[in-house]
């Protein structure tokens, strides 16, 4: 596929999955959703003082969010291309 052929299929499968209505529901635990919560704080402020354990939470989360919402093969391509570069 060409690059212009790949940048018009993520663009109509990310333009579908934003015309979407559906929520996303994922449960998360208290302290989950503090970890997100804090390393989202530390990240934009501080991105080198975020503790192991809150970036491995939201790691967790945010592979669970992308097992939900990257759902066509090229959103699940980019979505994956976030955690290898």
């Amino acid at each position: 596929m060409s690059e212009p052929e790949l940048t018009a299929e993520f663009v109509a499968d990310f333009k579908a999955l934003f015309e979407d209505p559906r929520p996303v529901l994922m449960p998360l635990s208290r302290y989950q959703a503090w970890c997100l919560m804090a390393t989202v704080q530390l990240a934009s402020k501080h991105p080198e003082g975020a503790s192991t354990t809150p970036i491995q939470a939201s790691i967790t989360i945010a592979r669970g969010l992308q097992d939900e919402i990257a759902n066509t093969p090229m959103l699940k391509r980019v979505a994956e291309q976030g955690w290898t570069g």
